[in-house]
């Protein structure tokens, strides 16, 4: 399936992609609360993801000459390493590392 449209989903072992309507915004709240993992994109969905307390991917909107990047960078420093006095939020550094690596690929950045 080369296109994925409202209503269908694809499966892969215990991963499950639902492609969804657009949400009204208590309903798409909701659903970031239910997920395990958000894929989310634009500034005001990445502070709805952050609010909902789960792990995100986060997906800016390109401009020109990669200008993008440095907030992305800026965003994974705090995110992947901010942590409760105890350490509790602190991702391991391999998992930082992989999270960091993947959302510059999928941000278009090396």
């Amino acid at each position: 399936m080369s296109q994925l449209h409202a209503g269908q989903s694809l499966q892969r072992g215990g991963v499950q992609l639902r492609c969804l309507p657009f949400l009204h915004q208590d309903d798409y709240d909701q659903l970031l609360w239910c997920c395990d993992w958000n894929l989310v994109r634009g500034e005001d969905s990445l502070v709805r993801a952050l609010w909902a307390g789960k792990p995100l991917l986060w997906q800016l909107y390109p401009q020109d000459e990669a200008a993008h990047l440095p907030k992305l960078e800026a965003f994974l420093q705090r995110y992947l390493h901010t942590s409760s006095a105890d350490g509790a939020n602190a991702l391991q550094a391999g998992a930082a590392q992989c999270l960091q690596q993947l959302a510059m690929a999928w941000n278009g950045g090396e």
